[in-house]
């Protein structure tokens, strides 16, 4: 079984967590070999959607990693906390709550490609070390400011204590940190109540397939329906690579790049370009086009 299911998380159960209930759904229904893996970590207090890949799926996942996420989020003023979520401790209390023009205002410069310094309480390493250890520790935590893109950032609504937000956001992003820059452009307090991811890459949570579904079908004797219901909603394989040049092989070109070889190529393709290699419809391999070649980079069984 090779695929992506969607899974909508609920809030207060880890990524990890939500994974394991999908692995041993599979290994219910006697597919306890299939490899599985999910393409982005939510916090704990997060929702949305959870892109998990099965099978050769997974040797894709870093192209939904490095794509484009968007998120509600909630920002409530008043209290700053060290996580700058709900979850922390409160570090700074403060009267200001910003009105909706000074608002406004305050998220104009979060556009396009801006300087983000990472939570503090973030899974980031510092010297083999994550950093939310070394802040649980009361250690100094300092990370580098880093590039990172908003391409959509939206006021959804806003009243005396709190502010809702839609933003779409490039890899590497953290909602946290915006909540904590745009308190601070404001001079007030803030941290994120309620964080939802509502789109990644080209799949959107509505399609998702709520976790409760997935811990019902544990319970279910009938393996033959569990594994029909996983078999109508896993996505091709293919779904990710939207944005990829893709190229039709005859079976003869198909037999090479699987075992590894190169082939030559009379396209005009710009040089390094990555290519999505097909054979009746099946991806072989994602390939780099170089010197006139085909050379295969990732090799799949499917």
């Amino acid at each position: 079984m090779n695929g992506w299911l969607l899974i909508d998380k609920p809030e207060n159960i880890s990524s990890a967590g939500a994974l394991n209930f999908i692995k041993k759904l599979f290994k219910s229904i006697g597919l306890k070999n299939i490899k599985i893996g999910h393409a982005g970590t939510l916090d704990p207090f997060a929702s949305g959607l959870l892109i998990v890949g099965a099978g050769e799926a997974t040797k894709l996942i870093n192209y939904i990693m490095d794509n484009s996420k968007a998120y509600d989020f909630t920002i409530k003023w008043g209290e700053n906390r060290d996580t700058i979520d709900r979850e922390g401790k409160i570090t700074e209390v403060s009267d200001k709550a910003p009105t909706p023009t000074e608002l406004k205002t305050a998220i104009k410069p979060f556009y396009g490609v801006i300087n983000q310094i990472p939570p503090e309480f973030s899974a980031l390493k510092i010297n083999g070390e994550r950093a939310y250890n070394l802040a649980r520790q009361g250690l100094e935590v300092k990370l580098e400011p880093r590039n990172v893109t908003i391409y959509n950032l939206d006021i959804i609504s806003c009243n005396d204590d709190s502010a809702t937000f839609a933003v779409k956001c490039g890899k590497g992003f953290y909602v946290r940190s915006l909540a904590r820059d745009i308190a601070l452009n404001l001079n007030a307090c803030g941290y994120v109540t309620y964080l939802r991811r509502t789109e990644s890459k080209n799949f959107i949570v509505d399609d998702a397939i709520p976790l409760d579904k997935i811990k019902n079908l544990l319970h279910n004797d009938d393996r033959i329906s569990s594994l029909q219901f996983l078999q109508e909603n896993l996505k091709p394989v293919t779904s990710v690579l939207d944005d990829i040049l893709v190229w039709d092989l005859n079976e003869a070109e198909a037999k090479k790049l699987k075992t590894g070889m190169p082939i030559y190529l009379d396209a005009e393709f710009h040089e390094k370009s990555e290519v999505a290699a097909l054979f009746n419809l099946k991806l072989i391999a994602i390939c780099i086009f170089e010197n006139g070649q085909l050379k295969p980079k990732r090799v799949f069984n499917l």
